[in-house]
């Protein structure tokens, strides 16, 4: 089936958040084989600059310009979304997010007043791949209406500008949106619900990662499946010993200098034994915990020497080959490039390496405690459920703000 081809526009070469929406854009792709997003050719956004001149747009006014200059410019651009930097503004309400004329495949919306009022800054992407989606949804089915309480749905009213965050999920469609979205009568197919379902998704996926920098204990482990869950929604499964050897790090939340992981050499003649205590604390505590993930029917003395030396050998000659390995599996795990790097054993070979997050979730407390006493928590929950969501023909995605850009209400005639 040939894929359904979205175009996006931005007001100029010198957009913002053009790295982010970028991201969106080829994560997106990435996701599902239903949809092909991609930015306009220069040539032709170049007719669409003069939209962003404006402090206040109108949203209709701006629909109807994209449909002259879409008749105007040659090709073919069947379903067009655009991202503007101005304000945005219907008859009766300010401020909102944006708006969509579904049946003619026109759609836009702004980042004004979102980044750090709505979305972290260093979140947008999220933000991107929501409206993406959105969009892309009203353009199927341009005929479906939003509703005014609030359920968690991409349909939601949004009374409240942060309201957003709340379907910016997995799931993203209440119950009855999707059984109507899904019906026969609609000329959405199955497979494009779940493709949209995967974009909403991690959309959401990558705001809640974002959590994990300021909430404490964050972090499971489940020993079983080797496997270290964060913030309840990305699972990381290691091998044993490089999961104790990722604990070491979470364990040492200022970092751990190289040298420390040096085994000492007894100088002959001298009178101390070369020994490190450091090292021989890192290398218990990485043995510790390995002997805990293995079965137990392989904690026998042969094995124990065998681990024990293959540790020392690990965190010696083959450190930086272990460091790179999970590194590499934390960022294949990760959408978002920056919130891997919090995760990962970073540092110059004059500074700690360290994992940047340890000391912020708070896990050094729970790792004495898989130490001391392996805990298991069993029956691990999966994460992978289907989902869905979008809006309304021409209808505006939400309102003024009442006292700051927060929240929404109808449009008087003063600006709040």
């Amino acid at each position: 089936m040939a894929k359904m081809p979205i175009e996006i526009i931005t007001v100029s070469e010198r957009f913002q958040f053009l790295k982010e929406l970028r991201g969106a854009i080829d994560y997106a792709n990435d996701l599902q084989e239903d949809f092909f997003f991609e930015l306009l050719a220069p040539a032709e956004r170049a007719h669409f600059e003069f939209i962003s001149f404006d402090k206040v747009r109108h949203s209709r006014e701006v629909l109807q310009s994209m449909d002259t200059i879409r008749k105007q410019i040659k090709g073919f651009h069947p379903f067009l979304i655009l991202v503007v930097e101005s304000e945005l503004e219907t008859d009766n309400l300010a401020n909102i997010f944006g708006s969509a004329h579904g049946k003619k495949g026109l759609a836009l919306f702004t980042t004004s007043n979102v980044a750090v009022l709505i979305v972290p800054e260093d979140k947008m992407m999220a933000y991107f791949l929501y409206y993406l989606a959105r969009y892309t949804l009203n353009f199927i089915n341009p005929l479906h209406k939003g509703h005014l309480d609030q359920r968690g749905c991409v349909y939601d009213k949004k009374t409240l500008k942060t309201d957003l965050l709340k379907s910016m999920k997995n799931r993203a469609l209440c119950s009855e949106c999707e059984s109507m979205l899904i019906s026969a009568g609609t000329s959405m197919t199955i497979n494009q619900f779940f493709a949209l379902n995967k974009i909403f998704a991690a959309s959401g996926e990558i705001l809640q990662i974002s959590d994990l920098i300021v909430k404490k204990n964050q972090i499971k482990l489940y020993p079983d499946s080797k496997k270290i869950e964060f913030e309840g929604r990305i699972e990381i499964k290691f091998e044993p010993l490089l999961l104790a050897i990722y604990l070491l790090f979470l364990h040492n939340e200022d970092g751990i200098k190289l040298d420390e992981l040096d085994k000492p050499i007894k100088v002959q003649g001298e009178e101390h034994d070369g020994s490190n205590t450091k090292y021989e604390k890192h290398l218990k505590t990485v043995f510790s915990i390995h002997d805990k993930l293995i079965p137990r029917h392989k904690r026998d003395n042969e094995k124990n020497k065998y681990n024990f030396d293959m540790i020392e050998f690990a965190l010696g000659p083959r450190r930086h080959e272990k460091f790179a390995k999970i590194n590499r599996i934390i960022k294949d795990k990760f959408m978002d490039d920056l919130i891997a790097q919090q995760f990962l054993i970073l540092g110059s070979r004059s500074e700690p390496k360290r994992i940047e997050a340890a000391k912020f979730i708070g896990c050094k407390e729970y790792v004495d405690q898989i130490i001391k006493n392996l805990i298991t928590v069993k029956n691990a929950r999966s994460y992978e459920e289907p989902f869905l969501g979008d809006h309304a023909n021409n209808q505006p995605d939400n309102n003024q703000p009442v006292g700051h850009n927060s929240s929404t209400s109808p449009k008087t005639g003063k600006k709040h």
